[in-house]
């Protein structure tokens, strides 16, 4: 995960005094040989999910099923760290978001802004704006913290987002 995500990840936790319960890491796997986002909710039952194997999961997933997976309203909070780009019907994916998290539950969100170099895996589709963010992936979320970072080694775009479930 993206170093300068983590540190934000942090600051928000911290700011609004966020500790959630159950923590659901959708596309949990590690990439790139950092850590993911396990210590940053230290005294949560954290879940990482991917659709294979490797460091960081713990259960193997299909994002756009989650609701095969996990009851209605199971989670507090639900990480999504640069998956969006990934899929391709991303707007399914945030149904089952939406689905397994808590009312009143974070979402968290970071995704790539235009400039970040395509990147595979298995494929890339999507670019965010700030807009796109809070009018299209955090509709029915009330947005209590968005900005625009940089990733921590190219310096390349990318947009933090939390939000809260109505």
């Amino acid at each position: 995960m993206i170093e300068s995500v983590l540190t934000w990840m942090d600051r928000v936790n911290l700011e609004f005094d966020i500790h959630p319960k159950r923590v659901l890491d959708v596309g949990s796997k590690d990439r790139n040989g950092k850590i993911g986002a396990r210590k940053q909710f230290p005294d949560s039952e954290y879940l990482g999910v991917d659709m294979e194997k490797g460091p960081n999961v713990d259960m193997i997933a299909d994002v756009y099923q989650l609701e095969d997976y996990f009851p209605q309203g199971h989670f507090d909070a639900v990480l999504s760290m640069h998956l969006l780009e990934h899929v391709a019907f991303f707007w399914k994916v945030l149904e089952q978001i939406k689905y397994v998290l808590s009312d009143h539950g974070y979402l968290y969100i970071s995704a790539p802004g235009f400039g970040y170099p395509k990147h595979n895996y298995p494929s890339d589709y999507w670019r965010v704006t700030q807009e796109a963010m809070i009018e299209v992936l955090m509709q029915g979320y009330d947005v209590i913290s968005i900005e625009d970072a940089k990733s921590t080694y190219h310096k390349h775009p990318i947009i933090n987002c939390l939000g809260v479930k109505r």
